[in-house]
């Protein structure tokens, strides 16, 4: 709230970060997620996680595209973590053996 130009800049640089690190920490457990949910799940969480670190490529090289874009991309992106989420939840790897 001090200074809003410093904050605007540390918020271009951190959704891209973030984008990239959640996306490499999904990819990174997309065997485990294809032995206990099944292939269907395995194919839609591996779109999701790549689009995901295309953004985040985007993002750090475009810090316009960053401040314009944000909301529109981010937003549908958010939605679709979000139905992988539920989609995860109520699938086999919900279920404890």
């Amino acid at each position: 709230m001090v200074y809003p130009g410093t904050g605007v800049l540390v918020l271009t640089f951190l959704f891209p970060i973030w984008f990239i690190a959640h996306g490499i920490s999904r990819l990174v457990h997309l065997g485990h997620i294809r032995f206990v949910a099944g292939d269907g799940i395995y194919y839609f969480t591996l779109i999701i996680n790549i689009i995901g670190l295309i953004l985040g490529v985007l993002m750090i090289f475009n810090p316009l595209f960053t401040l314009t874009i944000i909301r529109y991309f981010a937003s549908a992106y958010l939605i679709l973590l979000g139905i992988d989420s539920v989609v995860m939840a109520v699938s086999r790897m919900g279920k404890r053996p």
